[in-house]
């Protein structure tokens, strides 16, 4: 949790604690003699809704961190 304070107006505001998990899973293979590998991230697996950062200059401005996201990824080795 943070604690903060508008410089402008001296308004305190509290941003509360938040737990963010991620996970991947990944596969390697050889396809026509050459390294493959095949690989999925969850970023955010739970959907939290979290701030990654606040600032009180002039104006409060709060970062809301980014939704869960799925990604793929091939990689292939040459």
């Amino acid at each position: 949790s943070r604690w903060g304070v508008n410089d402008g107006t001296g308004v305190e505001y509290y941003l509360p604690s938040s737990k963010v998990a991620d996970a991947f899973v990944s596969y390697k293979m050889k396809f026509e003699n050459r390294d493959i590998t095949l690989q999925l991230n969850l970023k955010n697996m739970f959907d939290e809704r979290y701030y990654v950062s606040s600032s009180g200059l002039g104006s409060p401005a709060i970062v809301i961190g980014e939704p869960r996201q799925l990604i793929g990824r091939v990689k292939l080795d040459f």
